[in-house]
């Protein structure tokens, strides 16, 4: 949950409204990540009249996939479900997902790649066209052009490939933790091993 405050007893009352019924055990596990309101609080007030509540406060906003894993990494039941508190608007959850990692700029090398081989596509075509249907045939400089744009575009791309295993392997040895939790209320914290 992220700033969710006004979510919270509504999307308590679903819950238990489905679960309740079932007349099984059950726990929600309720991770604030790192809200600026007052979701926490009114999590914590939920914990008192609700004793299958479970309110896990993180250190600050780690994302939503952190937040997940501290959630199931709380959990002690052997099935989980997993909701979200409100309809999250998609458009930030891509944004967060492009820009939360540092590899973001050796994609670069693979976008560019991919440009200039579509502009080299394009020239190509341009030149077979105008050479079959005009018979003005392409000499010397258009077809070099094309070759050169062509070969540069596939060094790009595998600069770009190799960009991201170097990204990916610089994030994964830096082993940080996935997030830290700042307060627990009911059962055991979270255990994130690095």
């Amino acid at each position: 949950m992220l700033n969710e405050s006004s979510n919270v007893d509504s999307l308590h009352a679903r819950l238990v409204a489905t679960l309740a019924p079932l007349g099984i055990p059950y726990e929600l596990v309720c991770v604030d990540d790192g809200s600026q309101d007052d979701t926490f609080d009114r999590l914590a007030s939920l914990r008192e009249r609700d004793p299958s509540v479970r309110a896990i406060r993180l250190s600050r906003n780690f994302g939503k996939e952190c937040t997940v894993t501290a959630g199931l990494d709380a959990s002690h039941g052997r099935l989980l479900a997993l909701m979200d508190a409100a309809t999250w608007k998609l458009v930030q959850l891509g944004a967060e997902g492009i820009t939360s990692f540092s590899i973001v700029p050796l994609r670069l090398a693979t976008y560019l790649g991919l440009l200039v081989s579509t502009v080299a596509i394009v020239s190509a075509a341009y030149d077979f066209v105008r050479t079959v249907l005009y018979g003005d045939p392409a000499q010397g400089f258009p077809s070099l052009f094309v070759g050169m744009l062509f070969f540069g575009a596939v060094q790009l791309v595998s600069l770009g490939i190799i960009g991201e295993y170097v990204g990916k392997t610089y994030i994964e040895s830096k082993r940080r933790p996935l997030y830290f939790v700042r307060e627990s209320l009911g059962g055991r914290p979270p255990t994130e091993l690095p």
